[in-house]
């Protein structure tokens, strides 16, 4: 009996290695504030801040389809000073945000 071999359901290594979340609120004129969560952190943190500073959350969709995001500036700009960066740890990533 010969075996087949299903090179499709091998997995594949992770070339992106370890991934962080940044957390960011941004104006129209710059930056508010960030913060880079930790790996053993999650979004709570963010809702947590904002209780601190007794903002008013509201609602937000989704998506919404007819509404312009805001992000592709800010994000294009991003991507743009990653895109020869290689970070061997968290300490590295807050290094260059802070930066």
């Amino acid at each position: 009996m010969m075996g087949i071999s299903w090179p499709c359901l091998t997995a594949k290594p992770n070339i992106h290695g370890s991934k962080v979340m940044l957390s960011i609120w941004w104006d129209q004129l710059s930056i508010v504030y960030y913060e880079l969560l930790k790996l053993t952190e999650t979004i709570t943190v963010v809702k947590i801040y904002l209780e601190t500073l007794k903002w008013e959350v509201l609602p937000h969709p989704p998506y919404s389809p007819d509404a312009v995001p805001s992000d592709c500036h800010l994000f294009r700009l991003m991507a743009h000073g990653l895109a020869d960066q290689h970070f061997r740890s968290y300490e590295e990533v807050k290094n260059w945000i802070d930066s």
